[in-house]
Formats: C-alpha cells, sequence, structure tokens
C-alpha cells in the first residue's frame, strides 16, 4: 500500500485486512484465484480505478489452467482458521444454485472427485480444468475431519470466473435494488452504471427509460 494517495487508507483498517486476507491464500494458490483475493482486498478500499490483471500470456505452470466455480461463498474466517470451506452463501443461478443441488449455508464441501479436503487443499487447484465438466461434489453437515452420515454427492458443471463473476454483479445490482424498493415503497428505482462504454450506457439509457413511466424518481449508482 505505500503507493496509495491517502496514508490513512481512506479510514479501512488496511493492515488488519492485510492479516485478514492473507489467511485465505493457503497452500498452493493459483495466478487466478490469488488475483481474485487481491481484488478482494483492495475492494475493501471502496475507491475507483484499483485492479489486478494478469500478465501477458500468463503463467506458465499450474496458474495458466483456469479454474471452474461452482457459485458458493465460504466463511473466510473458518477457512483462514482451519482450512475448512464451510458453505456462507450459494449465488443464484450458478452451478450449486440448480434445482435439486440442495445446497445450502452452512453445510461443508467435504471432497472433489472423491478427494477428501484437508486444511492443506485448495479448492481451485482440485477443480482447475474443470470448467463445463461434470464434477461431483460430496458436501455435508461436518468438516471433512468428522465422520458425517448426512453427506451426499452432487454432480455440478462449474462455470468460467468470468461467468461466475456476471452473476455476483447481477446478486449485487437486485440486492441493492431491492433495498430501493424497500425503502422507498416502490416509489424509486435503482440503476447501476458499471463502466463508462457503449453497451453499458445504452443498458442505462434504457433501463432509466422503462422506469421514468412507472417511478417518481431512479437513484442513479455510478
Amino acid at each position: 500500500g505505500r503507493y496509495f494517495y491517502d496514508p490513512g487508507f481512506v479510514q479501512a483498517q488496511w493492515f488488519e485486512l492485510h492479516d485478514r486476507f492473507r489467511g485465505q491464500v493457503r497452500g498452493e494458490v493459483e495466478d487466478d484465484e490469488f488475483r481474485s483475493i487481491l481484488s478482494d482486498l483492495m475492494g475493501q478500499l471502496n475507491y475507483s480505478h484499483l485492479g489486478v490483471g494478469a500478465r501477458p500470456g500468463g503463467t506458465p505452470g499450474i496458474g495458466s489452467t483456469v479454474s471452474g466455480e461452482l457459485g458458493l461463498r465460504f466463511d473466510t474466517a473458518e477457512q483462514a482458521r482451519t482450512g475448512m470451506l464451510r458453505i456462507t452463501a450459494v449465488i443464484p443461478h450458478s452451478p450449486a444454485a440448480r434445482p435439486g443441488a440442495d445446497i445450502t449455508p452452512g453445510q461443508y464441501v467435504r471432497a472433489v472427485e472423491g478427494e477428501r479436503l484437508t486444511a492443506e487443499a485448495n479448492l481451485d487447484v482440485l477443480l482447475a480444468g474443470t470448467t463445463g465438466r461434470r464434477v461431483r461434489i460430496t458436501v455435508g453437515s461436518l468438516p471433512p475431519s468428522s465422520p458425517d452420515p448426512s453427506e451426499r454427492i452432487v454432480a455440478l458443471q462449474p462455470i468460467s470466473r468470468t461467468a461466475i463473476r456476471e452473476l455476483r454483479y447481477r446478486q449485487w445490482v437486485d440486492q441493492r435494488r431491492a433495498l430501493v424498493e424497500e425503502w422507498s415503497n416502490g416509489e424509486f428505482g435503482y440503476v447501476h452504471v458499471p463502466r463508462m462504454a457503449g453497451d453499458t450506457l445504452q443498458a442505462f439509457h434504457d433501463e432509466v427509460a422503462d422506469m421514468a413511466a412507472n417511478k417518481l424518481g431512479v437513484i442513479i449508482d455510478v
């Protein structure tokens, strides 16, 4: 953080955040996963035009294999403390949210393709190269270190990180739109503009035009 413009890091507890996110970098971490963790860390600053990108041509070795995404969020505190993957959320419309999967917060990912997860295991490594393929995921109510008679195997088809990022963005917008609807008793709409580009500006124009006929006002989040 030595090059950030504000020595106080816009009141973010930067060094505490650094230690918390460092706990997520366990074992053999892929480049893609590390960039995702680092992006989440920088996002805590809530400041624009910050990002992380890959080196041109990628990095030789394991980092060059893209990992599939299931659409699960995990308890980062427990992951940092024990290495276990306790599910805290299932992203809507993701592979894990498919009808019949019945994956819910509070469950644990216990194994991938029969390989039991340990504290040193890395989910991204286990899911490397699985995008678009059918993968067997074992879930249960207890961590892998404990016997769990309720555990079961769910077949999922991982998607790309770009696709999961779009689903996470849609969820984020839907949550804020729902809050505006609730707080305004349905009288105000909400539109988010993710970037100043032709396609997003056209979508913004269409959304505002649609809401203008039915709302008293629109909150525009840029």
